[in-house]
């Protein structure tokens, strides 16, 4: 699955940080040798790690989807699945970047398809996918300057 290249995300980078923020998470850029992710939530110590070599553009998307993480109610009735956590944080983070005008389909397109196997997982999760997402950006509303894609 290829990484988002182009640096045009770094205002809704830091508008989700400013939301992390307000969450009390934290955010970790540091290097971590032998980490292939691109990021991950640790919900023990509400933190968010996101690799320091990425783009604004994946680094703004791997925020997104880690904060969906953080934000997912049904985080403990389904953690054994793995899929089905990565499909429904992939796709918030493909809305909420969406709705900023920041393109990540060429990332989360096959994300998904790769978490998902198959319709049911995808079909599972797209309730809490709406909700989350539209929770995101209500609260990211006050404090950014975007205006929604066209």
């Amino acid at each position: 699955v290829p990484l988002l290249t182009g640096n045009g995300g770094a205002g809704l980078y830091d508008a989700l940080a400013a939301l992390a923020a307000r969450e009390r998470f934290s955010i970790d850029r540091s290097e971590r040798p032998g980490e292939n992710a691109a990021g991950f939530w640790q919900p023990s110590t509400r933190t968010i790690w996101v690799s320091p070599g990425l783009s604004a553009d994946q680094a703004a998307k791997t925020l997104a989807h880690e904060i969906a993480h953080a934000f997912d109610p049904e985080t403990g009735a389904y953690a054994e699945c793995r899929g089905e956590r990565e499909t429904f944080a992939e796709a918030v983070a493909y809305v909420v970047c969406e709705r900023y005008g920041l393109d990540a389909s060429e990332r989360s397109i096959p994300y998904i398809a790769g978490w998902s196997r198959d319709t049911a997982t995808l079909k599972r999760a797209l309730a809490r996918v709406q909700a989350v997402a539209h929770e995101i950006i209500r609260r990211l509303e006050p404090e950014t300057a975007y205006e929604a894609a066209a």
